[in-house]
């Protein structure tokens, strides 16, 4: 990249558990059961997640005096070997996520003034296309029902409302937190969060395709948990999962497109950026 454009992962350190206070690493996908047929709709039926689709290269943490958004603009994404750059079936080979967090307590709604932006972060994963994914794409051979899903979800805009999350909190018992917060974070533990309508999506039609969930739009009771929560999120050691919903049974086993795990990941030790001052960068050459 070139000099003074900002690399990806350098507020994280990927790094082997236990080692470090703030880090990163891979999940293991068969941890998240997801959707699979026939007839999910009435079987409810689910499974451990088949191989993910994409690898977690980096993630990031910014402290933002305002949600910023189409993070790619701003960060500069590791350039990949000749072979695995360029679209894939449609498919841009990075895959980024851009949390928008907000860090500030919810305005009750009730008799509070609505409040969708100010100060907070930006939790970002950047996914990179795995080989075997990219050769699956390229290939004349019929895609399996997630790779369908994927490509449907990138080149088609009626298909964007499948994205969803899945959050697993590990340590719950040992947090320092109420009751009340013990009991949600119980209740929502695993189940998948849809990010529609509160996200937006940016691609260069090249090198990336980045979505920006914004939580500063989450309903009330699910920023008033996270901001609940925040005082002790460095002591949270969680897994997060992604994937694209698949309906009908043709579009079914879903599949983790990836996962990561990540403990003691603290907001406030997050690198304080104003992107409004920050240079763009441009992606492909």
């Amino acid at each position: 990249a070139a000099r003074g454009q900002r690399q990806i992962g350098q507020s994280l350190k990927d790094a082997p558990l236990k080692y470090w206070t703030r880090s990163c690493c891979e999940s293991d996908e068969t941890i998240f059961r997801v959707r699979r047929g026939p007839d999910y709709k009435r079987n409810g039926q689910k499974a451990p997640s088949g191989p993910t689709l994409f690898e977690c290269v980096g993630m990031d943490i910014f402290k933002v005096p305002k949600k910023v958004t189409h993070i790619c603009n701003y960060v500069k994404l590791p350039e990949l070997p000749p072979e695995r750059r360029g679209l894939a079936g449609g498919v841009p080979p990075y895959f980024v996520v851009n949390a928008q967090l907000p860090g500030y307590d919810p305005p009750n709604p009730l008799w509070g003034s609505p409040m969708t932006d100010g100060p907070g972060y930006s939790v970002v994963a950047y996914l990179a296309m795995k080989p075997e994914t990219q050769a699956l794409l390229r290939s004349p051979e019929p895609l399996s029902p997630a790779l369908q899903l994927l490509k449907d979800f990138i080149t088609n805009d009626e298909d964007r409302v499948r994205f969803k999350a899945m959050v697993n909190v590990l340590n719950i018992e040992d947090l320092n937190i109420g009751f009340a917060l013990r009991r949600l974070m119980t209740e929502y533990n695993m189940k998948p969060v849809l990010t529609r309508p509160q996200h937006s999506f940016y691609t260069d039609n090249a090198t990336y395709f980045e979505i920006d969930a914004d939580v500063h739009l989450f309903s009330y009771v699910a920023r008033k948990g996270l901001s609940m929560l925040r005082p002790t999120l460095s002591d949270v050691i969680l897994d997060i999962g992604v994937t694209i919903e698949g309906w009908s049974d043709e579009e079914l086993p879903e599949t983790i497109l990836s996962c990561v795990h990540t403990h003691h990941m603290d907001l406030e030790k997050g690198e304080v950026v104003d992107f409004t001052r920050a240079p763009s960068v441009k992606q492909t050459k």
